[in-house]
């Protein structure tokens, strides 16, 4: 891990010491020199004394010096109301032996996130996922975009759940050369403005994702991000699906926590397996995403599985107030596409 790396992650480990009792991500955290919450992380940024890189400001005092005594005072009152009512405590132990359990690194694995129909939850997944990887462990997260068809109705694009504004600018990635390294400010150039995690998309009327450009991507992403997570159209016609089921180490299945679940589980495995092209053999874990109150008490036994539910934080752009319940979902989706 380089020096800057290691330096970020320990910020973030001090973050969620304190977050965890209030149940939410740490408002405004940087992830990889962004922050998580716009303007609210910028007003947090400068109270600390540090830049949007996350390093001290000249003159100003750092974060464990000049905001210790609030961050101690607001620690302390969490305490007092967690022993006043138990309540507000549960799920604190859950969050952090998840995140203890979590591997030091996804050691640059591949994940495709996939739904067999439009408004499944796959933006959900990528958001989430994407979100606690880099806040709470010491990955370099990266999402690739490659559908490039319209939302479902009352769904949004993980670009969107993320706070990116702006078209993408990923034909800046690819005009590094081949087998060159590619600079961290090279990545950040080519990533949506705005993005709480680094996204790579086309800009608008680009055609659709060929798979020669996501081979290239992927290519010179080797060496920059320890975890890769690609949104992945649901129309299986389209080339670059079969490009992404050719060139990622995990399978997401995305379904809907209904009363159908099992048969979605089976049809989603018969249309996976019926996709043309020479047999593959992935890992795959099954994501059940909880569309309201009422969760099946189905579970997948044959493979690893995950209940999600949506987050209205998300759906709200307040990326940095995930709640806790949300957070360890996502975590257990990371340590299980790390394996």
């Amino acid at each position: 891990m380089v020096p800057d790396q290691a330096q970020h992650s320990s910020a973030l480990a001090g973050a969620l010491s304190v977050n965890a009792g209030s149940g939410r991500a740490p408002s405004g955290s940087a992830v990889w020199g962004r922050t998580v919450s716009g303007s609210a992380a910028s007003a947090s940024a400068a109270s600390a004394g540090t830049s949007s890189a996350g390093a001290p400001s000249a003159g100003a005092p750092s974060t464990s010096e000049g905001s210790s005594s609030g961050w101690r005072h607001r620690h302390r009152l969490r305490q007092a109301l967690a022993a006043a009512d138990p309540r507000l405590a549960l799920g604190v132990g859950r969050l952090r032996r998840v995140r203890a359990t979590l591997p030091g690194s996804a050691n640059g694995r591949t994940v495709a996130v996939i739904g067999r129909v439009p408004g499944s939850g796959t933006s959900t997944v990528v958001a989430s996922m994407a979100l606690a990887a880099a806040g709470y462990t010491g990955n370099r997260v990266v999402v690739v975009e490659t559908n490039r068809s319209e939302p479902a109705a009352g769904a949004r694009r993980v670009t969107t759940l993320l706070g990116g504004i702006g078209n993408g600018r990923l034909p800046t990635l690819l005009a590094v050369p081949g087998g060159e390294a590619v600079a961290r400010r090279r990545l950040s150039a080519a990533s949506t403005p705005g993005s709480a995690v680094p996204v790579l998309e086309l800009p608008p009327r680009s055609g659709n994702f060929a798979p020669q450009v996501l081979e290239q991507t992927l290519a010179r992403l080797r060496h920059r991000a320890d975890l890769i997570i690609l949104d992945t159209p649901s129309d299986r016609s389209e080339p670059v699906f079969h490009a992404v089921l050719h060139l990622v180490d995990h399978v997401l299945l995305v379904l809907p926590a209904d009363r159908s679940a099992p048969e979605r589980l089976a049809a989603a495995r018969r249309w996976l397996a019926a996709t043309p092209g020479p047999a593959r053999r992935h890992s795959v874990s099954v994501v059940l995403v909880a569309q309201s109150r009422f969760v099946p008490r189905w579970r997948p036994g044959e493979l690893p599985w995950v209940l999600l539910r949506r987050d209205g934080a998300l759906r709200r752009g307040t990326v940095g107030r995930m709640s806790r319940r949300s957070l360890v979902a996502a975590l257990q989706l990371v340590g299980a596409v790390s394996g």
